[in-house]
């Protein structure tokens, strides 16, 4: 299945940017995005290496090809960790952990301030649907962590695909 979804990801990416260097930027944070997808999933743990792996590409190609707008950039990743952390913070790490601050902030460096509030109405959206559906079919139960940091990543893929990114 992790094929399939790179593979697809890949195509649609390639179908939206055609063989272009933002192609190649999209594909290599999809690696890192589908592994931090299943790396939760299975264990729930965000590994640090791929944040912040991610977030030196981000950088990198924010200083080569988005000088004028990488403050804005990388504020939006800084707030967007801000506000996860705080709902970390608040509900004791139980609605949250850390690791979702910590995508958040790679996230938000990513899609940057036109787009960032939209993917992040996204992943709880997807996330609350999902969560209420394995909760009716007895899969999961309110008590019971379920890893927030796929949600994001779907947040994230969605609002690529549907309104690109914004520079």
């Amino acid at each position: 299945m992790i094929e399939v979804f790179t593979a697809l990801t890949f195509g649609i990416l390639f179908f939206k940017f055609g063989l272009t260097l933002e192609f190649a930027y999209y594909a290599v944070l999809s690696i890192f995005l589908i592994s931090i997808f299943v790396i939760d999933l299975e264990k729930m743990l965000i590994p640090d290496e791929l944040v912040f792996s991610g977030l030196l590409i981000v950088i990198t190609y924010l200083l080569i090809f988005g000088s004028t707008h990488i403050y804005a950039y990388l504020l939006t990743g800084f707030v967007s960790a801000v506000f996860f952390l705080l709902v970390t913070l608040v509900t004791r790490g139980k609605g949250m952990g850390l690791g979702d601050a910590k995508l958040a902030l790679l996230l938000g460096s990513i899609v940057g301030p036109y787009i960032a509030l939209y993917t992040f109405t996204l992943s709880f959206v997807v996330g609350a649907l999902v969560g209420i559906f394995l909760i009716m079919i007895g899969k999961a139960q309110l008590k019971k962590p379920i890893p927030f940091g796929p949600f994001m990543v779907l947040g994230f893929f969605i609002s690529l695909i549907l309104n690109g990114i914004v520079y």
